[in-house]
């Protein structure tokens, strides 16, 4: 009788890490031995070098015998007396600690702390070396009016890809740019600058020194926008997929829902049914206690109107015996229809009680 366990493989989870492994830590085993193992393989918790050390071994196997049921004495890894003092600990550990001054203190790096996220691409190469062509004759002259210790700024490719990187950043964080003036932008970036950012620093530098140049940069980048229907001009990657399309290169790590199935048994059926019997039953009961006040309420009424009636014809009555009329019972005396009494029918005058 084979006594081995049965494992399940379990679904994959959005929510549990799953460990990656590299092809050589990948373990050998026979398909026969690993159809026939009880125990799955756990992680020791050392280094996959170490595993095969000789006293980490004999104690796994001493303790997977003892799992067994073999008798078998226990194993233990050997380790260093640590219950001894040591005569000069204190003068070796000091107790002050002094942090030093090169102590890291966050771990971002050189270049996402102060790098351009923006590259340039083939296009605005040529865009910007057209540019270059085109207003490049002017740049001698004004260097030559100013003197020759005067530096004019150039739009080279670093500056160009500050300019669209602090774009790019402002319309991320402010929806609406893309439809907005170049005099409303450049208040904008002038705001923005007074973050410690060096790029923002030198755009806005850009603005005074060479308005056209960075105007232009605008339109060519509002051109690149909108033709990427207002979305970012450099791909980024996406963690949540909102659209249906599923062939995005872009979208990573998808998330997977699995949606649990419900089994529907005989029971779950019939306690169903009489739920909504119920409900029914409960919903009928309401309608009836509705009707039974409407129809109180206007009984209700109903006496209040006889009463009123009753009072206006007493009032009547007074006035004709006061002003001595003959005919008294015109419309004193109320009317009821009885049912019918062999075939007859009955009408019965109730003179008004006086």
């Amino acid at each position: 009788m084979n006594k081995a366990k049965s494992f399940r493989s379990r679904k994959v989870d959005a929510k549990r890490p799953l460990p990656v492994y590299r092809a050589s830590e990948i373990p050998d085993l026979d398909e026969n031995l690993s159809a026939q193992r009880s125990v799955p393989l756990v992680d020791t918790g050392v280094e996959k070098d170490e595993e095969t050390e000789h006293h980490l071994q004999a104690a796994i196997s001493a303790a997977n015998a003892a799992i067994d049921g073999s008798t078998a004495q226990p194993v233990y890894i050997p380790t260093p007396d640590a219950s001894r003092l040591v005569p000069d600990y204190e003068a070796i550990a000091r107790p002050v600690f002094h942090r030093p001054h090169t102590y890291i203190r966050f771990s971002s790096t050189v270049e996402e702390c102060g790098g351009i996220g923006y590259v340039m691409s083939e296009a605005d190469k040529q865009w910007l070396t057209q540019w270059q062509t085109e207003h490049g004759e002017a740049a001698p002259d004004a260097e030559a009016a100013g003197g020759a210790g005067s530096s004019r700024m150039q739009l080279d490719d670093d500056l160009f890809e500050d300019v669209m990187d602090t774009l790019e950043d402002l319309a991320d964080r402010q929806p609406g740019t893309l439809n907005k003036s170049y005099a409303e932008v450049e208040a904008l970036i002038k705001e923005t600058a007074l973050r410690p950012n060096i790029q923002h620093a030198n755009v806005v530098t850009a603005l005074v020194e060479m308005p056209k140049d960075i105007e232009a940069v605008f339109g060519y980048w509002k051109t690149r926008r909108r033709a990427r229907q207002g979305a970012s001009i450099m791909p980024q990657l996406k963690t949540e997929d909102p659209s249906q399309k599923e062939t995005d290169p872009y979208v990573c790590f998808r998330r997977r829902e699995v949606k649990p199935m419900r089994k529907t048994r005989r029971s779950d059926a019939q306690s169903l049914d009489k739920l909504r019997q119920l409900r029914s039953e409960l919903y009928l009961a309401c309608n009836l206690l509705e009707l039974v006040d409407r129809r109180e309420k206007m009984r209700q009424e109903s006496l209040a109107l006889e009463q009123l009636c009753f009072d206006q014809k007493m009032i009547m009555r007074e006035l004709r015996r006061k002003y001595n009329f003959k005919d008294e019972s015109d419309g004193l005396y109320h009317v009821k229809v009885g049912a019918a009494y062999n075939g007859t029918l009955c009408v019965v005058l109730i003179e008004a009680w006086l």
